[in-house]
């Protein structure tokens, strides 16, 4: 008797071990066989993935892109979509996460998508829709191109305007085909376990803008513009301006990856016409007008960096300069104030190289010339240009009586528009009405995905000169820079003749041609290598991707506190190296240099040097940093209020899914073991205080 609760124990805690013993079966089959330690458990079960995920960003009407609720985690098994087919066998009872093929990838499948159980998606970097896929609108900047309203971009479905409450990622080529792979096992195989991913894309965000500025969960959208000159700009005996633009930034749906090769092409022909230019800088000075080369940033959200120049000309007042760094004011902040020398009324005309990339996937291509009105400045810059024409490509003007009329793409020249409907203005394209390229704002706006990619141009460019020393160039990056020269020519003709009508001297006019070495460079830097040599010899080592992107990203904690992308950055210091009236000291910081002086890149490392180059806040003058409250305020809802959210928990791994029927036999076992204990418990409980009389 008295052995008897000694045996109740036993029999409680065999029963209990029985029951786990066989949930151990259980758990052994799901996970394998494989010795593991508790630390490791976690990494058996789960693979972490490397991605790019979308993201949430909003403006005063809404809310746009990705996230997830709370910072839960949402998964499913995978499930491969590689065709149509796939897609609509989804839609009729499909459950879990979509690995979605590259040539699906547009708005019209993820809306059927929709309609099964989508709990995420997973899109594999790969080749385009073969009809094309826009992420952008019809009419790009629709909300602030009021000069336009033609449908440049028949494409464009507004998927980067939807809201989705699940998440988006993009993986690239290195990690696609083992999602593939596995989620094809998944569709080729009935049998559990089955792969399975945990995906999380949680921001913090709010409804609109002005709730999350207010929260302090998110921050504006810029970053810096690059303004120039080979000859600095008078205050006391300003000339008449032409102004030279392009747009450097891009977007897509995963902003890591908005490579935007048409803008592209046209910031490169902008920097080789400005430096070709360095070949009569002696007779710059005597012309009767300047030129300014401005390369604008924040464009594809409402014409950022353009429209906060024209802001600043019209309103920017300095309180307080700096006493130890050159042109910067503290009070408001500006990083320098040398635009002040550039009055708005003293533009007298603006040439805007804009989409040009697909003229160079053509044969003797045409390069379009839009106008805005039939002025006498305006005709002559078209005739200009057309003189430039060659055998390789020719300079078309659209005409006012096309369709398009006095329409013009969308271009930095805008916000000028805006302010002066008159101000002759003309804009160079690779196309004469719809966008030539169908890819426009999309991860596929590649040079890739138009052959336009020569992998054997690595030679570093570090020494200043203008004739070809190594066969690097490409016949496109060949065509790319005879462009460029024709434009520079161009340009230097306006300013000659354009008071008295003479032609500049024809010796003259052959000596300036662009660097066809250098353009073939920054065409493979800034479209297929960002890390070559000729970057990493001005910015150092880089790591990360080596595929450029262009998304102009958040501006900063605060107007003082900002970011400057990679690609400003690399631009900023080629021109200010190439440009370089003097070149100083080593430097590493710009305190070590004398007053008046910046430190720059430089191919044998950070120089102070002078130069006429300059960054400019590219933010919306809705914006403004309230320094009391240490928070960006909305100060004008007329502006463009976009802004990007805090990013939270952003993370994909991948697993095993047991089949749920063991999955239940697993629970209920559990329950049973549980339940098990809890009935031995109660047992004892009472049997052993009688048997032993415990108090």
């Amino acid at each position: 008797m008295v052995l008897w609760p000694y045996r109740a124990v036993c029999t409680a805690v065999g029963v209990v071990g029985v029951m786990l013993a066989i949930m151990g079966a259980v758990v052994e089959g799901a996970i394998g066989t494989k010795d593991t330690t508790t630390e490791d458990v976690h990494d058996l079960i789960y693979t972490g993935w490397n991605g790019d995920p979308c993201v949430l960003i909003m403006d005063k009407d809404g809310q746009y892109g990705c996230t997830t609720e709370g910072r839960r985690q949402v998964s499913g098994e995978l499930f491969l979509v590689e065709s149509q087919e796939d897609v609509d066998r989804f839609a009729n009872g499909g459950n879990g996460i979509v690995v979605l093929d590259s040539t699906l990838f547009f708005r019209d499948t993820i809306d059927t998508l929709k309609r099964g159980d989508l709990t995420g998606i997973i899109v594999l970097e790969g080749p385009p829709p073969p009809a094309g896929s826009s992420s952008d609108e019809t009419v790009p900047n629709s909300k602030w191109n009021t000069w336009s309203s033609y449908e440049w971009n028949p494409l464009g479905d507004s998927l980067i305007f939807q809201s989705f409450n699940f998440p988006m990622w993009f993986l690239s080529s290195s990690s696609a085909e083992s999602i593939r792979s596995v989620a094809k096992y998944n569709r080729d195989n009935d049998k559990y376990p089955k792969w399975g991913a945990g995906i999380s894309t949680f921001m913090y965000g709010a409804d609109d803008t002005i709730t999350c500025l207010r929260r302090g969960l998110c921050l504006p959208l810029g970053g810096k513009s690059i303004w120039s000159t080979l000859e600095p700009l008078s205050s006391k005996a300003p000339k008449p301006i032409i102004l030279v633009t392009s747009t450097i930034d891009s977007t897509s749906m995963f902003h890591n990856h908005a490579p935007g090769m048409g803008n592209i092409a046209g910031v490169i022909a902008l920097v080789s016409a400005e430096l070709a230019l360095k070949q009569v800088k002696a007779e710059l000075s005597n012309l009767p007008y300047d030129i300014v080369f401005a390369i604008f940033n924040g464009e594809t959200y409402g014409y950022l960096g353009s429209r906060k120049l024209v802001h600043d000309l019209q309103n920017f007042e300095c309180q307080q300069y700096d006493n130890e760094i050159y042109g910067q004011c503290n009070d408001p902040f500006a990083v320098s104030t040398e635009f002040t020398k550039i009055k708005l009324d003293n533009i007298k005309m603006v040439i805007d190289i804009g989409q040009i990339g697909q003229s160079l996937t053509q044969d003797k291509p045409n390069i379009w010339l839009y106008q805005t009105d039939n002025q006498d400045d305006t005709n002559r810059i078209i005739n200009i240009l057309s003189s430039q024409s060659n055998d390789n490509y020719t300079f078309t003007a659209v005409g006012l009586n096309s369709p398009t009329g006095n329409q013009v793409p969308p271009t930095p020249a805008t916000p000028f528009l805006q302010q002066n409907p008159a101000l002759p203005t003309v804009i160079l394209a690779d196309h004469s009405s719809a966008f030539a390229t169908t890819y426009y704002h999309s991860q596929f706006d590649r040079s890739d995905f138009y052959n336009l990619t020569d992998i054997s141009v690595v030679t570093n460019y570090t020494t200043n000169t203008t004739s070809n020393t190594t066969n690097t160039t490409t016949a496109y990056s060949s065509l790319l820079c005879s462009i460029a020269t024709s434009v520079s020519r161009a340009l230097f003709t306006i300013a000659w003749n354009n008071t008295n009508g003479a032609e500049p001297p024809a010796a003259l006019l052959d000596s300036i041609n662009a660097d066809c070495e250098l353009v073939a460079q920054l065409w493979q830097c800034l479209t297929v290598d960002w890390k070559c040599p000729l970057i990493q010899s001005l910015l150092g080592t880089l790591s990360g991707s080596a595929t450029p992107s262009y998304y102009v990203g958040v501006f900063g904690y605060s107007a003082t506190s900002y970011f400057i992308s990679l690609p400003v950055t690399f631009i900023f210091n080629l021109l200010y190296w190439q440009t370089a009236s003097l070149i100083g000291q080593n430097c590493t910081e710009q305190s070590q240099c004398p007053y008046g002086w910046t430190c720059a890149g430089d191919p044998t490392g950070p120089r102070c040097m002078q130069a006429s180059v300059f960054y400019h806040d590219a933010i919306s003058p809705a914006f403004e940093y309230d320094t009391g409250s240490s928070e960006w305020k909305i100060v004008n809802l007329s502006e463009p209020t976009w802004a990007e959210a805090d990013w939270g928990g952003l993370y994909m791994q991948i697993f095993l899914v047991d089949d749920p029927v063991r999955e239940w036999v697993f629970l209920i076992l559990g329950c049973l073991a549980l339940a098990g204990l809890i009935v031995s418990v109660f047992l004892l409980r009472r049997l052993l205080p009688k048997r032993f009389k415990l108090a």
